[in-house]
């Protein structure tokens, strides 16, 4: 699912260096990947502008070094492995 909201009273800067502009957002994406047990990464179908919010069965996750699970790029690594039947979602502006 696919939002574009305008973003405003983000001074000059904006988020994205502009002066404020269109972003758009993905809501609710299952990031790809095996839950299995075993593997801890998924990728998101688009780069993220910024952080994102990241669940495991409705329950947010933290992010970072020592925390839930890091993100590069389009990879997301979980510190843990999500076992079968978990459900992964995630929103993030891009």
């Amino acid at each position: 699912m696919l939002f574009d909201f305008f973003v405003v009273g983000q001074g000059p800067a904006g988020p994205k260096g502009d002066s404020g502009g269109i972003l758009s957002w993905v809501i609710n994406e299952t990031p790809s990947g095996v839950i299995d047990g075993i593997n801890v990464t998924f990728t998101l179908d688009h780069t993220p502008a910024g952080q994102i919010m990241l669940y495991l069965n409705g329950q947010y996750l933290a992010p970072g070094a020592g925390e839930d699970y890091t993100l590069s790029g389009l990879t997301i690594t979980m510190a843990a492995p999500p076992v079968p039947g978990d459900r992964i979602r995630t929103n993030y502006p891009y």
